[in-house]
């Protein structure tokens, strides 16, 4: 099963998975559009359109389960719990070094779990990741599963020291978004140095447990996928993921079975490990503060470019803080990064207008 997300021109059915790829000789820009809550559906530009997930991605075997499948009894933890075992054994390289990004939430839970077990039969080296601000919640779980003793364990708070400027925010996302960071790329950078990481690189994480288990179809799935993850997160990070949500067996079995919410993750966890029960989700701050330089920087960098100039100024105050759940975050963010794109598009040549 592939999946990434594609844009296409309107006009010569151009498609890539980069959107100035496919933009042509002139773009018109619509000056209202803001990625938060419609990114999906389209893009900043009238002649580039987003290539619907169902033909962007290869559903392989899934097929049988698309759009849509009877549904009998509820999935059973312990079978799911199986199919992840699985998955973490037939994806699992000791050739590559694995890094596993680790948070204290019950989908971290099971892939450290699935993950500390391939590396067990399978050897190879292992390294985790815990990026602020989990620190504190995180910290026990990890140690319950004994990554202190069986890999090489890094906390990274270094967000303030990441470039946020233009060009390299269109080099780790595919298009325009709500967040000028791809913290995956930013810790990947960050940990390959501090931990002296040469070879190839394969990443582990509880991504898409969220979509996978709290909707009604695969259709809804792949919908939601598409929009909220892939254009910032699943962008070229330099490494190989691997995301058991996206079991193959997985979907295909929860897909088949009657919807159980995201709730079924802690049935899932316990199945695998009920020690993992032991720890509470406690809430946590999801918030990322950029410091001032890279504040005043992205800032006079989206004043100064065509979008900010055209638009003027944004409805909503930029803010230091990267708070991916706040409206008025996404705004601001949001027309930052269509600025990113549509800059880059007038630096290569490309002819502009407001629409």
């Amino acid at each position: 099963m592939r999946m990434e997300r594609k844009y296409r021109n309107i006009s010569t059915g151009a498609i890539s998975n980069d959107i100035l790829q496919v933009a042509g000789s002139s773009l018109a820009v619509d000056m209202s559009w803001l990625p938060a809550g419609n990114y999906e559906r389209g893009t900043p530009f009238a002649e580039v359109e987003v290539v619907p997930a169902e033909e962007a991605c290869d559903l392989g075997p899934l097929t049988d389960v698309y759009p849509d499948a009877p549904r009998v009894e509820p999935p059973d933890a312990s079978r799911l719990s199986e199919m992840f075992e699985d998955y973490a054994l037939q994806n699992w390289d000791p050739s590559k070094t694995n890094v596993l990004y680790h948070s204290s939430g019950w989908d971290s839970r099971i892939v450290g779990t699935i993950v500390r077990r391939a590396r067990e039969k399978l050897g190879g080296r292992l390294v985790v990741v815990c990026m602020s601000p989990e620190w504190e919640t995180s910290r026990p779980i990890i140690e319950y599963q004994q990554f202190h003793r069986t890999a090489e364990v890094y906390y990274y708070d270094r967000f303030s020291d990441q470039p946020v400027d233009f060009d390299t925010l269109c080099r780790h996302v595919s298009g325009p978004t709500d967040h000028p960071l791809n913290v995956y790329a930013s810790a990947l950078r960050w940990v390959r140095e501090k931990a002296s990481i040469t070879n190839d690189v394969a990443l582990w994480c509880g991504l898409f447990f969220n979509e996978t288990y709290m909707h009604a179809n695969l259709l809804e799935f792949l919908g939601r996928w598409y929009s909220s993850r892939v254009a910032k997160i699943l962008s070229p990070v330099g490494a190989t993921w691997n995301l058991p949500a996206l079991s193959t067996n997985a979907v295909r079995y929860l897909y088949t079975h009657a919807n159980k919410g995201e709730m079924f993750r802690v049935e899932v966890a316990k199945s695998i490990d009920p020690g993992l029960a032991a720890f509470d989700r406690r809430g946590h701050p999801e918030s990322i503060l950029l410091s001032k330089e890279q504040f005043s920087a992205a800032v006079r960098e989206y004043n100064n470019s065509w979008y900010g100039q055209t638009l003027g100024r944004a409805a909503v105050s930029p803010t230091r803080e990267m708070h991916p759940g706040c409206a008025d975050h996404r705004e601001w963010w949001g027309r930052w990064t269509t600025a990113a794109f549509v800059e880059k598009a007038v630096r290569t040549g490309v002819e502009v207008r407001a629409q």
